[in-house]
């Protein structure tokens, strides 16, 4: 019988709209533990996990641990870096998952993709109240240890992270699609906020892999959650929002409120 593939996954501080979306695909969840063993290693968010028996639960790293990746959700706050030094021993493979572990951001720091009823659920999961101060410290992932893949988000689309899972499983290469949120955003056949209506948006300059949720879901503007597109002409886009009569002030103000 052959060895099943190894996910650990270790939450750091998070509000856990990563793994609800996971959690709530629920066919696809059992269909990939049938072909995976996972443990999770930490979590922060009072989620439950009941409705998984086979995923193992523990906190404890021992010495014989290996992993064939470790998935981490959330921003790393002080006292957690060792942590994060010690799952990089247990694996050849870590993956930041979702804007709070790549940019080391307050969880939340997008709010699209989630009905009431959803919001409800990740406000109930929310378990750990961070003291203020420690938000000064925040660190993503990759300030601390290697990566090898990152995937934006907030939250993460499902279901390219299952397709990443799945070829990571198969001994494929992932690939990221370089292309902004525009390109989703005109695939779902939405129309253009800011071109008709002058509403600020990121679009242009993000790594699409969201499927436009913002604007798609809530009719709002792209918040730049998948991070900064490898080539965004910066300038080119600065110069396009100034153009359709925003003032300077307004676009810092933009960035600010990210």
């Amino acid at each position: 019988m052959s060895r099943k593939f190894k996910i650990g996954i270790q939450e750091f501080e998070s509000c856990g709209k990563d793994i609800i979306n996971l959690l709530n695909l629920r066919p696809e969840m059992e269909k990939l533990l049938k072909n995976v063993e996972i443990t999770l290693l930490g979590y922060t968010s009072n989620i439950d996990w009941s409705r998984y028996p086979s995923i193992k639960i523990r906190e404890e790293i021992s010495e014989t641990d290996k992993f064939d990746v470790i998935l981490c959700i959330g921003s790393i706050l002080p006292g957690q870096e060792k942590r994060i030094h010690d799952l990089r021993n247990k694996t050849i493979q870590i993956v930041a998952v979702g804007a709070c572990s790549l940019y080391g951001v307050r969880p939340s720091i997008s709010t699209s993709g989630f009905t009431n009823e959803e919001w409800d659920e990740v406000e109930k999961v929310t378990k750990n109240k961070v003291p203020e101060y420690q938000d000064l410290f925040r660190k993503s992932v990759c300030e601390i240890v290697k990566t090898e893949y990152r995937i934006p988000g907030c939250p993460i689309d499902e279901y390219s992270f299952m397709k990443f899972i799945y070829d990571l499983i198969e001994g494929k290469l992932p690939r990221l699609e370089v292309a902004p949120v525009c390109w989703e955003c005109k695939l779902k056949g939405n129309e253009c906020i800011f071109m008709t209506k002058g509403i600020v948006c990121l679009g242009p300059i993000t790594q699409s892999g969201c499927g436009a949720r913002c604007p798609t879901l809530e009719n709002k503007p792209c918040s730049g959650c998948g991070g900064l597109l490898i080539d965004a002409n910066l300038k080119e886009w600065y110069q396009m929002v100034l153009k359709y009569g925003k003032t300077i002030e307004e676009v810092n103000k933009f960035f600010v409120s990210r």
